[in-house]
């Protein structure tokens, strides 16, 4: 039976374990024997760097975050189709509150703000600054 490398990004610790040892989900990965949080498990051809060695980690870790987004179904037309839709909101909320003729309840104006604020933080996870979604 072969081996298989996991790893606690943080740490920059790596266990090994018996193929059969863990399943691929999270809840039976083998524990960080340093800070006790979930390893991840890496394909059995990635070489683990050493610990001191911190670009080699930066790159095995996003090599692992690619790997695990391709593998979950990760879709970038998903995701530019959930922007224009948060860009669309955020620019109605935006009109709303400014709407001159018909101004919303201060209540109401403060419910708009806090929408428009959560609409505008998820934007920033798609690239897009406060200022250009308003």
């Amino acid at each position: 039976m072969s081996n298989t490398h996991y790893v606690c990004f943080p740490c920059r610790t790596a266990v090994k374990r018996a193929k059969s040892w863990c399943r691929g989900d999270e809840e039976h990965a083998p524990r960080c024997p340093h800070c006790g949080g979930a390893c991840t498990e890496l394909d059995y051809r990635a070489p683990v760097p050493p610990k001191n060695k911190g670009k080699a980690w930066a790159a095995l870790f996003a090599r692992t975050l690619a790997e695990q987004r391709r593998r979950n179904g990760y879709d970038p037309a998903a995701l530019a189709a959930r922007k224009h839709e948060l860009e669309r909101e955020a620019a109605a909320l935006s009109a709303r509150l400014n709407n001159a003729k018909n101004p919303p309840h201060p209540d109401h104006a403060k419910q708009i703000r806090r929408e428009l604020r959560r609409v505008q933080n998820a934007l920033v996870w798609y690239g897009v600054q406060p200022d250009e979604a308003a």
